[in-house]
């Protein structure tokens, strides 16, 4: 779901795609969101290599309603999210303990 500041209630999207994100799926979510809002939209994005590639830098350059913001390479006062990245990868996530505590 996306919650437009404007709206009065949630778009609905579809499912997210399973596997690897490539720029070819970013784009095709990007055109669904944007018929969805009906409006331009400002997209603020890390530098997973999906996000810089090629394609997407062309698609953002020839749509007038989509202006890309790239976070630094390393920013986890702009983006919340590393934190947590770090905690799960260095955390009980990471590494999954067997029935024998080991």
């Amino acid at each position: 779901m996306l919650l437009p500041p404007w709206s009065a209630g949630p778009v609905p999207l579809p499912d997210h795609a399973r596997g690897s994100v490539t720029d070819r799926i970013l784009i095709h979510r990007l055109r669904q969101v944007h018929r969805c809002l009906g409006r331009p939209m400002v997209l603020i994005w890390d530098n997973l290599s999906s996000h810089r590639s090629r394609r997407m830098r062309l698609f953002a350059d020839r749509s007038n309603w989509l202006p890309l913001v790239s976070l630094p390479p390393y920013a986890p006062d702009l983006n919340p999210v590393e934190g947590s990245w770090a905690h799960l990868k260095n955390g009980a996530v990471a590494k999954p303990r067997g029935p024998n505590g080991r």
